[in-house]
């Protein structure tokens, strides 16, 4: 066994006699206390303590040494602290007040004005109240495979044809366009505006989206689409006005449109912006009179499904082929068997395994929601709590690196293979 250095060497002074103690351990939030009768020798010392030396561990199991005199003098107490290896039952680092020791040797405990040397049946006492320590803290449970999910959507779906009206925006900050598209929008709007990033010191955006409409059927077996997309055809501006055209136009032939939405990048206009819509088709599609000087848009791109909402993260785990695929689905039992072992045969292939077997495994898998395409997910460690009924797996994201260019938005995943386990499931992120 290792012997560790204590944080604070003491020393030590004379005279001896004889105690009685009690131990109180306070390992996390669970309390044990234990009563021994032995023999010590007690001698007088001095120290000078660091008090931010009692502050440099993250992790420690914290012991108060009660010190109950045979006479009636008022008791008085001695404070230690010892750290524990994680999963780990020995004594490892000690306190300020100079705890330190080694398997079968002595271990010297020593307090302001008072040391005191212990025998090797404290120490074993020490070992078993550690060990208690590490028992309560959890079990640690195999990750027995682990892959890539790579099947989660970027985003959600929206209405189609419910909106009352058109929606017209105007986004001058990236919290605003965040706000309208999700986080990835600076992302993926610089690269629909062929730019590496937006520059809202320099540029806003002017956008209309139309989730208005019905989905309509096309001769010849076609998927169904809204009928018109929408353009932006001028804007203008004046000293107090910027004023922004917009008309729906017949969609192309091979367009499938849901909320059909036009942005427009143009200078920054920090003043009332103004949305005028033109008359829908059959009306011929005439230039619009000018209100101003003409704008030039300094970029331009549509989106035929608009700005739906993003996938948020999820967490989930399967533990039985009916959990395979959403419960609420409805449909002749052949095709559900079908999408279950399509499910299965992913989850396998993911996992690299030739198959999973739901009545000794289960499936586990944590997102991290809409990110750089770059980012990534991992599951670090998966415990059960003491009592064996409460599994907890821990996850961490990865950021993509701050230096590499934004190629796009993903949503990374990860899953993992584990003994099956009935009991609750709970997800704890881990610090980045």
């Amino acid at each position: 066994m290792k012997t560790v250095k204590p944080l604070v060497e003491t020393s030590i002074g004379s005279s001896s006699s004889r105690r009685f103690w009690s131990l109180i351990l306070w390992p996390s939030s669970i309390t044990r206390r234990f009563s021994v009768f032995d023999s010590f020798d007690v001698v007088g010392a001095r120290e000078n303590l660091n008090s931010s030396a009692w502050r440099r561990s993250e992790r420690y199991a914290r012991i108060v040494w009660v010190l109950f005199s045979r006479s009636s003098r008022p008791y008085r107490f001695l404070r230690c602290r010892i750290d524990f290896l994680r999963r780990s039952t020995s004594v490892f680092a000690c306190s300020p007040f100079g705890l330190r020791g080694r398997i079968g040797d002595k271990l010297r405990v020593t307090s302001p004005g008072t040391g005191i040397v212990m025998s090797r049946t404290m120490l074993a006492l020490f070992l078993m109240v550690a060990g208690s320590a590490s028992a309560d803290e959890g079990r640690p449970v195999k990750i027995l495979n682990r892959g890539p999910w790579p099947h989660l959507p970027t985003h959600t779906g929206a209405g189609v044809g419910t909106d009352p009206a058109p929606i017209t925006r105007v986004i001058r900050t990236e919290a605003e366009l965040a706000k309208a598209a999700g986080s990835g929008a600076r992302i993926t709007a610089a690269k629909a505006f062929k730019l590496d990033a937006i520059d809202f010191d320099k540029y806003m955006i002017v956008a209309v989206e139309d989730g208005t409409q019905p989905m309509v059927g096309v001769s010849g077996g076609g998927p169904p689409s809204a009928p018109y997309t929408v353009s932006i055809v001028r804007i203008d501006r004046d000293d107090k006005m910027l004023t922004v055209r917009w008309r729906r136009l017949p969609r192309d032939k091979d367009q499938v449109l849901t909320r059909p939405l036009e942005a427009v990048l143009v200078g920054r206009f920090d003043a009332e912006v103004k949305f005028d819509r033109l008359p829908d088709p059959p009306a011929k599609p005439e230039a619009p009179a000018a209100a101003g000087k003409d704008v030039a848009p300094a970029g331009r791109a549509s989106w035929p499904d608009g700005w739906p909402p993003e996938a948020p993260q999820k967490e989930w785990a399967v533990r039985s082929e009916d959990e395979l695929i959403d419960p609420r689905l409805r449909a002749p039992e052949p095709v559900l068997e079908k999408m279950r072992a399509e499910a299965k045969a992913r989850y396998a292939k993911a996992l690299k395994v030739a198959d999973i077997d739901f009545t000794k495994q289960m499936v586990v898998g944590v997102s991290g929601g809409v990110q750089p395409a770059a980012a990534g997910i991992e599951v670090t460690r998966a415990e059960t709590d003491a009592a064996g009924k409460v599994l907890t797996v821990y996850w961490k994201l990865h950021p993509a690196a701050k230096d590499k260019p934004m190629a796009g938005i993903a949503h990374p995943a990860e899953v993992v293979l584990l003994d099956r386990f009935a009991g609750d499931i709970r997800f704890k992120e881990e610090p980045k």
